[in-house]
């Protein structure tokens, strides 16, 4: 039976601990040709001044976060924190550099046709698996080709989320591919047997072909959505069974539930000076407060993204570090966004009338107050962006013994958003419930959701289908003690290289 927690009476600060407790190929270019970024001189000098002292040799950096981290198969990935870790373990065949800019990943090179059609990309030969029990002799394969030709078509079958395949549909035969997989259930009856637009003529070349031009197609291939992982890692497409193995900087050492991941430089890493620590732990806390206090006595050295009570606590009405945090810390502002939205479920039994006149009570003044203007952007839709002369009417229809019912959420920011909507609810005697349910139901007349960017320009589109009320955007803030240094972010929420990045702070 599906569970609901009602807000309608509970105490502010009760309510807010209690949440976050819980065709033809054209004529081709020339080919381009780009390096990964190598180590700095500085960096490669510190390496070898601690490798003559032993007892230096060692370095830690311990990453705090957040949000869960459930499960480290690329393809469910529903949190910047999960799509962070990601990017330790494995690579695509490009990336993204400090700049959002696209460059080689494993993948050496690339060529575009002049049609922008066809994308030849070749491999780099000295690309290994991690070492892992997967593989019979428990020893880490070269990659090839057929596993990226493998990863690009799981994007599609109906037993993973479909967010990467809606990056990838103008990929010459990808939506018939998807379409089969998601509506013809009896795999007798399927006549396809993978997307014809991705080809691995022998080991080291891979070639897309494209229905239509997409000129955002080298950034989606950057996106974490398009990581390359072996075959042998799946079992049953369950991403409890997933066996975290890739050809990254990193590999998986070990993991506690969800709450702690320890990953270990890869010594076979195709690049000799990468990464320059020994050691990454990932620790993530359920209570932000928790976070920010195991920070400060530096059992973590970066938090790489802050949320809501974290920025209210460590930042002025500027927007800079105050000054008690300002000596010890180093604020990072690559200003990339996360999207949230209110949506109304047509298929509940609220109104569309209710749910614009609940929309009606926000403005973007009080819901996230002690925040430095700028950092949260309201925008209302669906009708609900009314003249103040009409809030009293709006206002009305919201009345005492109304009860709305509302999915549950791990976000702090939506958590707190919550929150602001029980109080208006409150004061026209109505009651917030809060069903123990991420998705929504017959049950479920008001969802919230969440949406990352993957390329440049990304802006939401809200489709009549979702009946999306208001939105919010939520500027990107990340923290990290002084002695932390070579770590670089960009302008998406969920890209962070630890590749250069050291520190003084000796294990």
């Amino acid at each position: 039976m599906m569970k609901l927690i009602s807000f309608a009476r509970l105490p502010l600060f009760f309510v807010f601990a209690f949440i976050l407790a819980t065709g033809c190929k054209g004529p081709e270019t020339t080919v381009v040709r780009q390096n990964p970024i190598t180590a700095s001189a500085d960096t490669a000098a510190t390496t070898d001044t601690t490798a003559s002292e032993p007892s230096a040799a060692f370095r830690q950096v311990n990453m705090g976060e957040i949000n869960p981290i459930p499960t480290l198969d690329p393809l469910f990935a529903e949190n910047a924190s999960t799509m962070r870790a990601l990017q330790l373990v494995y690579e695509g065949l490009v990336r993204l550099d400090s700049e959002g800019a696209v460059i080689a990943g494993i993948a050496k090179e690339w060529t575009i046709a002049e049609d922008s059609l066809s994308y030849t990309f070749t491999l780099r030969d000295n690309v290994y698996y991690h070492d892992s029990s997967v593989f019979s002799n428990g020893v880490g394969r070269k990659l090839k080709a057929r596993d990226v030709k493998f990863a690009f078509e799981r994007m599609a079958v109906n037993s993973v989320p479909n967010h990467a395949a809606q990056l990838f549909m103008p990929i010459k035969g990808f939506e018939p591919f998807y379409r089969e997989q998601h509506k013809v259930f009896n795999p007798k009856k399927r006549v396809l047997n993978g997307v014809s637009g991705v080809q691995a003529p022998n080991d080291t070349t891979v070639v897309f072909r494209l229905e239509e031009d997409d000129p955002r197609f080298l950034q989606k291939l950057a996106s974490p959505f398009a990581l390359i992982y072996p075959r042998e890692a799946i079992t049953n497409n369950n991403p409890s069974l997933f066996k975290a193995v890739g050809t990254g900087p990193f590999t998986l050492s070990q993991n506690r539930g969800d709450s702690l991941y320890t990953f270990a430089k890869f010594n076979d890493y195709y690049h000799p000076e990468q990464p320059v620590v020994n050691r990454v732990d990932v620790i993530v806390k359920k209570r932000e407060s928790h976070l920010f206090k195991s920070f400060s006595t530096r059992d973590l050295h970066i938090l790489p993204e802050l949320g809501l009570q974290t920025m209210q606590g460590v930042l002025n009405e500027a927007g800079s570090l105050k000054t008690s945090y300002s000596e010890n810390y180093r604020l990072h502002t690559p200003d990339g966004s996360t999207f949230y939205s209110m949506n109304f479920n047509p298929d509940a039994g609220l109104t569309m009338e209710k749910a614009k006149a609940v929309a009606g009570l926000f403005d973007s003044t009080d819901t996230f107050a002690n925040l430095p203007s700028g950092f949260i952007h309201f925008q209302k839709h669906a009708g609900t962006d009314t003249e103040s002369s009409e809030q009293d009417d709006i206002q009305a229809s919201v009345s005492e013994g109304d009860t709305l019912n509302i999915t549950n959420t791990d976000d702090s920011y939506s958590l707190q958003f919550l929150v602001k909507l029980r109080d208006k609810l409150n004061k026209n005697q109505a009651t917030l419930q809060v069903f123990n349910i991420y998705t929504p139901t017959r049950n479920t007349g008001l969802y919230t959701g969440h949406r990352l960017p993957f390329y440049e320009g990304y802006a939401p589109e809200f489709s009549d289908k979702e009946k999306t009320l208001l939105s919010f955007e939520v500027h990107h803030r990340a923290l990290s003690h002084n002695e932390v240094e070579n770590l670089h972010f960009n302008s998406f929420p969920w890209w962070i290289d630890m590749r250069t990045v050291t520190t003084s702070t000796v294990q």
